[in-house]
């Protein structure tokens, strides 16, 4: 049995086309949104896997420091790792408690830099992997101030960079660190 059907206009045809690749370009636009999205939590996340200290121990102890880098897989990733111990002091650098900075010695990438108003106490841990596991070579405890990279993540200014502190100090006079994510804030 032979079914006829009507002709397709070239107008239906291109309309049927257009139609079709708009659908497909909103669907790209919206995996491409949501992956953006996941790559910042993501950028947040390791950021804290990185740099704050989540469980308590012994911060005097290098045995102590041995075990937990070993156990979040930091041990030896760079020759000297800086970590704080408190999420919410970290996290208000990017808004109520940071001014932004410009980094010399990254000229190219600047916009979101901000260093912390107050000083903060930050373990500097230098380790390195050996055949008998993870080793700590000096852990240093000092008081002093914290750069940080912003990103706008769920319409929250937090953390995703962790910048080597090199005697910067705040500018008073610089700008709020939460403009970077809400750059219409006076």
């Amino acid at each position: 049995m032979q079914v006829n059907s009507p002709p397709i206009s070239l107008a239906d045809s291109l309309a049927s086309t257009w139609d079709c690749t708009v659908r497909m370009k909103f669907i790209v636009l919206q995996v491409l949104c949501i992956t953006l999205a996941a790559c910042a939590e993501d950028g947040y996340k390791r950021f804290l896997d990185r740099h704050v200290i989540t469980e308590p121990f012994d911060r005097n102890n290098a045995e102590k420091w041995e075990e937990y880098l070993t156990e979040k897989k930091l041990c030896g990733r760079v020759l000297i790792q800086s970590f704080m111990e408190d999420e919410r002091l970290v996290e208000d650098i990017c808004n109520c408690s940071g001014r932004r900075l410009m980094i010399p010695q990254n000229p190219l990438n600047n916009e979101n830099y901000c260093i912390s108003e107050n000083k903060i106490d930050v373990f500097d841990v230098q380790s390195h992997n050996t055949t008998r596991g993870c080793q700590v070579e000096h852990v240093t405890k000092r008081y002093g101030y914290v750069i940080v990279a912003c990103d706008k993540i769920r319409n929250r200014c937090l953390p995703v960079h962790y910048e080597q502190y090199q005697n910067e100090e705040p500018n008073m006079n610089a700008d709020h660190c939460q403009k970077i994510c809400s750059p219409n804030l006076h």
